[in-house]
């Protein structure tokens, strides 16, 4: 007989979910968040990377002059390791601002080699995940009058984004990595395409609206344009949303 059968434990009491951060409140945010935090913070939102994934970016992985980035490793909690996935492993377009970004972030870097990391700690190692939330992004939200963030929201933002401007689920699954395109489906081929170029910049402008466009994406908006002609509106893009409370799944 279980002694323990009939026990009621006591409730646990539901953790608060964390926010959306979108339009004003993501504005607000980046104007509390110093370089080069700031930085990391528009990327994520910008490309959907996962933390670890950006903590491991090396400067060999960045292409400027192509506008391209490449997912060859992770790191967790300071310790380099591989990424989550197979699809993890992936070339993801960079918008144009994205691209301004990381040159300047580069122009004001000691450390530029090849094999150095892009946002390394003074010692040339991974920054840690855990201690940038509790010391940098946290402070920072709360002084924006924002409640508990976490490094995960700014890749909610991203995958929010690509299924308010209706990017087709092949191409955010490549951008986001998942292994699976039904976990891209419940949020919501290698080659970095003019559609997906687009899709990206599109992106891009809903987050950071001063930003111009490229001709190739010119050239794939337009066609798109005349393919969907007499479609009905896209949904409001998330910026343009209200903020609500959700508890976005881990992928």
């Amino acid at each position: 007989m279980n002694p323990a059968r009939g026990v009621k434990f006591p409730q646990q009491a539901e953790r608060e979910a964390p926010a959306i951060i979108a339009g004003d409140d993501f504005a607000k945010l980046l104007n509390e968040v110093e370089e080069p935090y700031k930085t990391m913070v528009e990327l994520m939102a910008a490309t959907g990377l996962r933390i670890g994934e950006l903590l491991a970016v090396r400067w060999r992985a960045v292409d400027m002059e192509v506008g391209t980035l490449a997912v060859r490793e992770s790191v967790y909690e300071g310790k380099f390791q591989r990424p989550k996935t197979s699809k993890s492993r992936r070339t993801i377009p960079l918008g144009p601002h994205a691209i301004a970004s990381l040159k300047e972030h580069r122009d004001r870097s000691t450390r530029k080699s090849d094999d150095d990391l892009v946002f390394p700690n003074k010692s040339g190692e991974p920054l840690r995940e855990s201690k940038l939330l509790e010391r940098v992004l946290q402070p920072a939200a709360e002084r924006a009058g924002l409640g508990r963030v976490t490094w995960h929201q700014f890749r909610h933002i991203h995958s929010s984004l690509l299924n308010d401007l209706r990017v087709p689920v092949k191409i955010a699954q490549e951008q986001l990595g998942h292994a699976s395109i039904q976990t891209t489906l419940n949020i919501y081929t290698h080659v970095v395409d003019p559609s997906h170029r687009a899709a990206i910049e599109q992106l891009e402008r809903q987050l950071f609206p001063t930003v111009p466009k490229s001709q190739e994406a010119d050239a794939a908006s337009e066609s798109e344009n005349t393919e969907e002609s007499g479609t009905p509106e896209a949904p409001a893009a998330a910026s343009e949303r209200r903020r609500e409370v959700v508890r976005p799944e881990r992928d």
